[in-house]
């Protein structure tokens, strides 16, 4: 199974601490990985936003027509007052 499988049925199966290792692993071995920097900026939205957000924008200038990760990046700058950025990015989802 590949990693982005792994992660994706381990986020759905609400194995978070397991996809968040996953995701770390999986970082230390391929540090701009999409799908893992994607998953650790959703994992830690709530959390700690300003990290998701570093995260979520790395995920970004790996995979720029992805709108998935666009969404995701703009309702975080929403979550955090960066309304001009929020838009800019949910203007690509």
């Amino acid at each position: 199974m590949q990693a982005n499988e792994m992660l994706l049925e381990l986020q759905l199966a609400g194995r978070l601490p397991e996809a968040e290792e996953l995701c770390r692993r999986v970082l230390a071995r391929t540090p701009e990985h999409p799908m893992a920097l994607y998953m650790l900026g959703t994992l830690g939205l709530g959390v700690d936003d300003k990290l998701s957000i570093k995260y979520l924008a790395r995920a970004v200038d790996q995979t720029p027509l992805d709108p998935y990760f666009h969404f995701s990046l703009g309702d975080a700058y929403l979550t955090v007052g960066e309304h001009a950025l929020a838009i800019r990015h949910l203007r690509r989802a």
